[in-house]
């Protein structure tokens, strides 16, 4: 018995571990995708990362999932997503209200709604 409760230990600390060391590449990964125009495999690799902070036992910190959340809604809004973006953008806001780069797509995504509704 003792033994199962230390490899389950063990399997938990290599999971944390793991996280924290994906959480980050998948969401600079993202970043790197956006940087070069290529959306569809942005939105991917932030989806990748927000999967894992999406496990309550992963306890990824928020500011991490801020970034991927907001990296995917980047990636959203230039494939014409903007209801999703919105979605993504809206959550990131709401786990980092002060972010003025968060804001700054939400208010560009919410005039590019607008602007469809009125078409």
């Amino acid at each position: 018995r003792e033994a199962i409760i230390y490899v389950e230990d063990l399997v938990e600390a290599r999971r944390k571990e793991r996280n924290d060391l994906l959480m980050p590449l998948y969401t600079n990964l993202a970043q790197v995708y956006l940087k070069l125009d290529s959306a569809a495999p942005a939105e991917e690799i932030a989806g990748k990362a927000l999967a894992i902070a999406e496990v309550p036992r992963n306890s990824v910190a928020s500011g991490i999932r801020a970034k991927a959340l907001f990296r995917r809604g980047l990636a959203r809004k230039a494939q014409g997503k903007l209801e999703d973006a919105y979605d993504d953008l809206a959550a990131a806001l709401q786990l980092q209200p002060g972010s003025e780069d968060v804001s700054r797509e939400v208010a560009s995504v919410r005039t590019k709604l607008a602007e469809q509704a009125r078409k």
